[in-house]
């Protein structure tokens, strides 16, 4: 459960800039956070995913729900 609610609180660390998910994921990759690196790059598209964690799930679809209410 820390490392869904670490995924959320950090999932936009790049946002605004180009391809925003692969980039936060490239920063926690380099602070040592690889588990929740996967989960952050992942966010904004599991449909190119191969595997996808179930903790990747639910960040994504917090993400969308979150979205969906302009929140």
């Amino acid at each position: 459960m820390q490392t869904i609610e670490a995924a959320t609180c950090l999932h936009d660390l790049a946002k605004g800039q180009d391809d925003h998910a692969r980039r936060a994921g490239n920063i926690l990759n380099e602070m040592g956070f690889s588990g929740i690196a996967d989960i952050v790059s992942q966010h904004t598209d599991l449909e190119s995913q191969e595997e996808i964690s179930l903790e990747s799930k639910i960040v994504y679809l917090a993400d969308k729900y979150i979205s969906g209410s302009g929140g």
